[in-house]
């Protein structure tokens, strides 16, 4: 008895939701055959993704507006709804939903200055829908800074000072 070990490799193309089966057949010289059971397995879904959020600024102070950006990525092409959530203290203060986004569509969320101050812990949850599964992606959070004092208008009186004159400031 002679045996012989042969493999047999081949790559194929199939979305989501097919199903691939296969099955060997064996014949010898003498016109003996066999067949094996057929096996199958249904092509799966494959989540959708999200690239690391992107905050610029990446030091934010008191007084400057947040922005976000980022690049949602589905391997099965499926139409993707994405909704943003801001959390301030981890307090879920404002959300943004983009529905019907194609593959690769790189998205931006603004937060503006108004919903934080000094001290306060800023991040986002994104939440990608591919009709199929849900993925959560949290960004790391991100401590908003103190703004520097901001004087709008100094007055020095008089205009016109001698070294003896004594100077006031107003603002």
């Amino acid at each position: 008895v002679n045996i012989y070990n042969a493999s047999e490799q081949v790559n194929i193309s199939a979305t989501q939701g097919k199903t691939v089966c296969w099955q060997y057949w064996f014949n010898d010289t003498t016109g003996n055959n066999a067949n094996t059971t057929e096996y199958c397995f249904t092509v799966q879904n494959t989540p959708p993704i999200a690239s690391t959020p992107s905050f610029l600024p990446n030091l934010p102070y008191a007084n400057e507006t947040m922005n976000v950006s980022f690049v949602v990525t589905d391997l099965d092409n499926d139409t993707l709804n994405v909704t943003i959530r801001w959390f301030v203290n981890a307090t879920n203060i404002f959300n943004q939903t983009n529905n019907s986004l194609v593959n690769g569509t790189t998205l931006l969320s603004i937060l503006d200055n108004s919903n934080y101050t000094k001290d306060d812990v800023v991040n986002i949850s994104i939440v990608i829908n591919d009709s199929n599964e849900l993925t959560v992606v949290n960004s790391s959070a991100i401590t908003i800074q103190n703004s520097a004092p901001l004087l709008t208008r100094l007055q020095i009186a008089p205009t016109t000072a001698y070294t003896n004159n004594s100077l006031t400031a107003n603002t």
